[in-house]
Order: structure tokens, then C-alpha cells, then sequence
């Protein structure tokens, strides 16, 4: 089974993961059974969105159990206003935690700091996922001293950037593979570039990530 844990497709080539709405967008008409969906302001996206609209939105996605996770929600220093993210997501830390939510998704570039404390700062005791991480060695640390996951995206196929470089640091059992928005390479493709990178059988990666998805989404 192979596990796409943070996509954009609307019909992924996988079997099963985590489907990521576009916050300004109505939601699906059908949800595909075997996935699951998140929803949440993209940082990109914050001045786009029908904030009523997206608050009924709200209401309609926590009575949906194929609706487990939120965001993607986060903080981008190179788009937008960094003030205005870093409200938005100090609002969303507190909405997850008044309803219990046990997952999130982030999107953080240059500004792990930042997002660092104001995870720590908030009532959310759930676990996060860091979707298409490259962040320093140092804030690798940080990450795991938190219940934190960590999807590896197109960085798997640039050796210069940090994900890559530090790939062996962070431990087997945090990592799922994605395919995000990108076009170039499949699931499948990311299955194969990871076995290739750390010498391992495509078959255990391919069963222990299909047991680790299975276990996180039975307790979120």
C-alpha cells in the first residue's frame, strides 16, 4: 500500500494519504474512501479566502470522520505578510485544540523559529506534520523533541538541500514520502528515490510506512 501523506491531486496515484483542499475553493462533492483530507489557510492563500464562507467550512469538515487533519496552515517568509500569518496561526492553534483535533499539517519556510514557539506557546497537545521539510539540523532537533512528522517532497531529489543532507539524522519511524503539488515524480517514483537513497527494500519501506499511516490516523 503506498502512502502519499500530503498531496494536492484530487485523485491521487496512491493508495491512500492525506488530500489537501484549497481553502478558497467549495468542498469536494464526494470524498475518495480511502483517504483522508485536510483544510486550513495556506499562508499563500490568507488575503484570497471568503472568510465566512470558509468558517462554515469549518463547521461542515469536523462532522466528516474522513476529515481528521487541518491545515495546511504556517508561516512563509518569502510570500505575504509574516505578521498576518503569525495571527492566523496563533487562531488556528487554539481553534484545533477547543475541538480536539489531533493533527496538523504545516507549511513552514525560513521560520522555524518562529512557528517552533508558537506551537510551543498554544494549548495544542496533538501531533504535526511537517510537510515537504528542509529545515536546518538544529530545528530537525526541536522538531522531534515534538510528536512530529516529517514529509519528504521534492527534496529527495536535490542532494544539495538540508532534508537531504541530513536524511539519516531524523529517525525511520517519523518519516512518510509525498508528492505535494509538484507533477514530476509519482508516489511511486518517491518510494523508489528513498529506497535508492537509504539502501533499503522498496517492500519494507512500502509495508512499515503503510503501518505507521495506518497507526496515526487510529489515534488522531
Amino acid at each position: 500500500m503506498l502512502i502519499d501523506i500530503h498531496t494536492h491531486q484530487e485523485r491521487p496515484m496512491a493508495d491512500s494519504g492525506f488530500i489537501v483542499l484549497d481553502p478558497r475553493s467549495p468542498l469536494p462533492q464526494e470524498f475518495l474512501p480511502s483517504f483522508y483530507y485536510c483544510l486550513g489557510p495556506h499562508p499563500w492563500f490568507i488575503n484570497d479566502i471568503d472568510w465566512p464562507e470558509f468558517n462554515n467550512k469549518r463547521l461542515i469538515f469536523l462532522k466528516n470522520r474522513q476529515c481528521l487533519i487541518w491545515g495546511e496552515i504556517g508561516l512563509d517568509r518569502t510570500r505575504g505578510d509574516f505578521k498576518q500569518q503569525v495571527d492566523i496561526v496563533k487562531n488556528e492553534l487554539k481553534w484545533v485544540s477547543k475541538h480536539n483535533i489531533g493533527l496538523i499539517v504545516l507549511h513552514c519556510v525560513k521560520a522555524h523559529d518562529e512557528l517552533l514557539a508558537l506551537i510551543k506557546k498554544s494549548p495544542y497537545q496533538g501531533k504535526i506534520l511537517l510537510h515537504d521539510y528542509n529545515g536546518h539540523p538544529a530545528h530537525t532537533q526541536k522538531w522531534l523533541d515534538l510528536p512530529t512528522y516529517f514529509g519528504l517532497g521534492d527534496k529527495l531529489w536535490r542532494e544539495n538541500s538540508q532534508m537531504f543532507r541530513q536524511l539519516d539524522q531524523i529517525p525511520r519511524e517519523r518519516i512518510f514520502l509525498e508528492t505535494d503539488n509538484q507533477m514530476t515524480h509519482t508516489i511511486a517514483d518517491q518510494y523508489l528515490r528513498y529506497a535508492k537513497i537509504t539502501g533499503e527494500e522498496i517492500e519494507i519501506i512500502t509495508q512499515d510506512m503503510a503501518s505507521r499511516f495506518l497507526l496515526l490516523v487510529s489515534n488522531i
